[in-house]
């Protein structure tokens, strides 16, 4: 069968019945009321004005019968005699049955299944909350995590159950989480501790891989050649200068504004990362202004 819209030419002669042929149901002769009622189809391509038929037509589990001036398409048999294979609100070439899927329902008026992709329900049930994503349907399957509804933080991620880790949900999109103390405040503990204003803090809220950024102002405003040391503490484990960033003073009263990131493993979901500080000695005063910490997942479960 050619493509549908191509028309015949030469002399006008009915060409070889796989050709197919656009046309229409004449409008200068009855429509069939029932199904086996004589049709009549005009061919464009070959006479703008005569109407081919009786024609050959039959019944289709669910179709309407054609109406005058439905669209048609029509072949030719052997013996020169049009066959109607196809009219307007036919559909013998359109899917029927049962619908699978996505779809629910029967063709050819299925309709998405609820929860199904499309629809209200998965739109909402897919900005996932908690503490786990689950196990993914499906490689490439999408999930959007609310991480932090008051400042709109929304985490996208792709499921891959090849990764040899054991968090498969791989992260594809989001910003990270924030938090920021301004505040300029000061220590002498040669020990990592908190300052009068505690933090900054993020809690991750899944379990998986994530990397962690510190940054802040260090100066030294009462002594030379020492070092101030920013880290955080993980959980329950505490802060150590594996995790830091540090200012190290060349004279007194020397600042600099230094950040610090870490890819950071098998975090349990719901730990909270706290900031703590220190100075290299107790002659020498830290102050740590514009402190800030952010966390972004690499992937999770």
């Amino acid at each position: 069968m050619t493509d549908v819209t191509q028309l015949l030419t030469g002399s006008g002669s009915p060409q070889p019945q796989r050709q197919v042929v656009a046309g229409y149901v004449s409008t200068n002769k009855p429509a069939p009321s029932a199904f086996g009622d004589p049709l009549y189809v005009v061919l464009p391509s070959f006479n703008t004005g005569a109407y081919y038929g009786p024609c050959k037509w039959g019944a289709a589990e669910g179709s309407t019968l054609p109406a005058q001036g439905a669209e048609v398409l029509v072949c030719f048999d052997d013996s020169g005699v049009p066959v109607v294979v196809w009219w307007e609100g036919s559909p013998e070439f359109a899917p029927s049955g049962a619908a699978g899927g996505d779809l629910t329902g029967s063709y050819p008026n299925p309709t998405i299944g609820a929860g199904k992709a499309g629809t209200d329900a998965v739109v909402a049930d897919n900005l996932q909350t908690g503490s786990s994503l689950g196990t993914g349907s499906f490689d490439g399957q999408l999930a959007y995590y609310l991480a932090d509804g008051t400042n709109g933080v929304v985490w996208t991620f792709r499921y891959r159950s090849g990764s040899a880790s054991g968090s498969k949900w791989e992260f594809v999109g989001g910003p990270g989480l924030y938090a920021l103390v301004d505040a300029a405040e000061s220590t002498v503990s040669t020990s990592y501790t908190n300052l009068t204003t505690t933090g900054p803090s993020v809690t991750v809220p899944l379990a998986g891989d994530y990397d962690v950024e510190v940054g802040a102002l260090i100066s030294h405003p009462t002594a030379a050649a020492y070092t101030g040391f920013m880290s955080y503490a993980i959980g329950a484990t505490a802060a150590s200068d594996a995790n830091s960033v540090q200012s190290i003073s060349s004279g007194q009263f020397d600042a600099a504004s230094t950040a610090n990131c870490r890819r950071l493993g098998g975090i349990a979901a719901s730990t909270a990362f706290v900031a703590k500080y220190r100075t290299q000695a107790g002659a020498d005063t830290a102050t740590f202004t514009a402190r800030w910490m952010r966390i972004t997942p690499v992937r999770v479960t």
